[in-house]
């Protein structure tokens, strides 16, 4: 291989591996149940591989590849490369944009079972009112964290934090959303992609009069294809925004976020609050989530309330107990609606 082993030596590169297992119990009413049994178990784990060296000039390498230990159709979902220095960091590969990860920093804190990422597919009955469980991901319905695409290929640039404030700006020539990190989607197709995204964020960080704070805001946008777009045929454009405070054990904080995207009918709206508190091992928290999507010409908009309590008890490095009860209601267009309840109990390992 070309320049393999001068590389090697040049950044006496390590290797580890770290990631996740969770373990969920639902115990579940809803008004559709449709002969659904009122217990399930859901898991989700990944494993990372991550590597990483240093060049003679300074510059810092490293990345990760994200096994998925569950999607047979997605089994890898992010790959990515950081190349880092005094002047921030680039990220080459697949992976979630910049102001994605950014929106994150502000979210409504929560300590057990969250409730604007979806998690709601795994036990609220959705289907039998004709909405698709995409909407819960990256899209507004289910969650305040949006992005254009899920891991297409993309170029994301981190500047330097400079009195406390980040700048971030993410590239994408073609846009599908195929979720998938493990694959190269290739040239856009311009009759049914979006092309050229562009993504940005600005995020603040420090301590305000012995408050940390954090504030974030973002932008996107991207062209919309050359054919007939599902709901119509303007480009795409998102902007969000959110605060949290963080004080003695206390963290309230929130994100609203606007998407227009009537290309794949994923237009709509979203908030996401929450408060939390924790001391030792123990933490509580308060969270609510309300969101609305545009669906499809055919199935209409579909809305989402979703309020949870939760609690979290850490027994040690990296292993938690975490309990919730959660409060939803989902309906579309025509009226038709369902609403549950749900009390969950799990257990989740990070190594």
């Amino acid at each position: 291989m070309v320049g393999g082993p001068a590389l090697a030596e040049a950044m006496a590169p390590s290797i580890s591996v770290s990631g996740y297992f969770a373990h969920d119990t639902h115990f579940a009413s809803q008004d559709l149940e449709e002969d659904t049994g009122p217990v399930s178990h859901f898991v989700d784990s990944e494993v990372f591989f991550n590597f990483g060296g240093e060049l003679d000039n300074g510059i810092k390498i490293g990345g990760r590849v994200e096994l998925e230990a569950l999607q047979a159709g997605d089994q890898i979902d992010e790959t990515r490369l950081d190349l880092s220095g005094a002047w921030g960091m680039v990220r080459l590969g697949m992976s979630n944009s910049g102001r994605y990860g950014a929106s994150w920093s502000v979210a409504g804190p929560n300590v057990a079972q969250g409730v604007s990422s979806g998690i709601q597919t795994e036990w609220l009955n959705f289907a039998d009112l004709g909405i698709g469980g995409g909407a819960f991901f990256r899209q507004p319905m289910g969650s305040a964290h949006t992005d254009i695409s899920n891991d297409d290929p993309a170029i994301s640039y981190f500047s330097p934090r400079f009195n406390g404030f980040q700048f971030t700006a993410t590239h994408r020539p073609t846009v599908r959303g195929g979720g998938s990190g493990g694959q190269n989607i290739g040239f856009a197709n311009e009759m049914s992609d979006y092309t050229n995204a562009v993504d940005g964020s600005v995020q603040y960080a420090g301590d305000v009069g012995g408050i940390s704070v954090t504030l974030m805001a973002g932008a996107a946008s991207a062209s919309a294809s050359d054919g007939p777009g599902m709901c119509g045929e303007d480009d795409y454009q998102a902007v969000n925004g959110g605060i949290r405070l963080n004080a003695q054990g206390f963290s309230v904080g929130g994100i609203l976020t606007d998407v227009d995207d009537e290309q794949r009918c994923g237009s709509g709206t979203a908030m996401h609050i929450g408060a939390s508190y924790g001391q030792g091992p123990w933490a509580i928290s308060v969270t609510a989530h309300d969101g609305d999507h545009a669906q499809s010409a055919a199935d209409g908009e579909a809305e989402l309330s979703v309020w949870a309590v939760g609690a979290r008890y850490t027994l040690g490095g990296g292993v938690r107990l975490v309990a919730s009860f959660q409060d939803a209601e989902i309906s579309n267009e025509a009226g038709e609606s369902n609403s549950g309840q749900a009390l969950s109990a799990g257990i989740a390992v990070s190594f």
